[in-house]
């Protein structure tokens, strides 16, 4: 199901963007500002935003590159409906942001057409995760470079789930799909609670990223190893459960017990630590997260050296 958020300054496009979909395959819902427009993200996910106006639309240019600006919504196609532009306000759109720009008379099949481009092209371009549909690692090296160059302080935290190779055998690729979505879901809702203005991405398999401000991760990371505790034992059968570990054939050919899913988070805070580029950052991240691992249970672990 797709949701669609729309914004109208002057113009009345509702009923004939409603038609441009399905009826069963999208849910439209509108907006007048930047406030209701992130609201409308931060509950939904949103798949699209379109904007129309009939000819003035410097307000509504000012919310289309605000919400550009905006870490999570950027990633969400944009496109700007004006029937008949001038070629300055043509430029300003796309200066701000705009995905697409459509102008003339209204024809169904070119407005679906154009949309779902505008959707295929930011899935494509940005690297989202079919399971996760967060952004990969594109759009996390884009998110991390910006905030060095600006000199902001940050906590870069890399989440990985522990002994899921295991768990994926064992209940197969169908099981292991449900967990890799249900992490992704609590990683992105509790960052997006607790720290509005954060980025979550997904590195691939089980392998996340989240980069809140440098005081924000401590009850993040609490909540989201709090979470997945309570709602990792939902995917397993009763007497794995039970028993608290499963079997499964290692490397070597020898039955292994694995115990159940847990989660570790490593942490770099740039309040803390220095480091000049996101290559360094990298290699801290992997160190630390591989001394965590070796720690019973779902962790979280925040590096301690100043360097790399």
């Amino acid at each position: 199901m797709l949701n669609v958020a729309l914004c109208q300054r002057e113009i009345d496009i509702e009923e004939r963007l409603k038609e441009a979909f399905p009826p069963e395959e999208h849910l439209l819902h509108c907006f007048e500002g930047l406030p209701s427009l992130l609201e409308l993200h931060r509950r939904l996910n949103l798949d699209l935003v379109v904007t129309a106006c009939n000819q003035e639309c410097t307000a509504l240019l000012a919310v289309i590159e605000a919400a550009k600006m905006h870490p999570t919504l950027q990633l969400v196609p944009l496109v700007l409906y004006i029937p008949s532009p001038k070629k300055e306000t043509v430029m300003e759109g796309f200066a701000c942001g705009v995905d697409d720009l459509i102008s003339g008379d209204w024809d169904r099949g070119i407005v679906q057409t154009r949309l779902q481009a505008a959707m295929n092209r930011s899935r494509r371009d940005l690297g989202v995760n079919p399971s996760s549909r967060l952004p990969g690692n594109f759009a996390i090296e884009a998110d991390i470079t910006r905030r060095l160059k600006a000199g902001e302080g940050f906590a870069t935290c890399y989440a990985d789930l522990d002994n899921f190779k295991a768990y994926n055998d064992y209940y197969g690729y169908s099981y292991g799909d449900k967990v890799i979505k249900m992490t992704a879901q609590i990683v992105r809702d509790t960052v997006r609670d607790l720290a509005p203005h954060g980025f979550v991405g997904h590195i691939g398999g089980d392998d996340f990223i989240f980069v809140v401000g440098p005081g924000e991760f401590e009850p993040i990371c609490e909540n989201i190893l709090a979470t997945f505790d309570r709602l990792v034992a939902t995917h397993y059968q009763s007497e794995d459960l039970k028993r608290g570990y499963i079997e499964v054939l290692n490397r070597r050919g020898i039955l292994e017990q694995f115990p159940l899913l847990t989660l570790t988070i490593a942490v770099v805070n740039s309040d803390e630590t220095s480091f000049s580029h996101i290559g360094e950052l990298s290699h801290m991240l992997a160190d630390l997260k591989k001394y965590l691992k070796t720690k019973p249970g779902s962790n979280f672990g925040v590096e301690r050296r100043k360097t790399y």
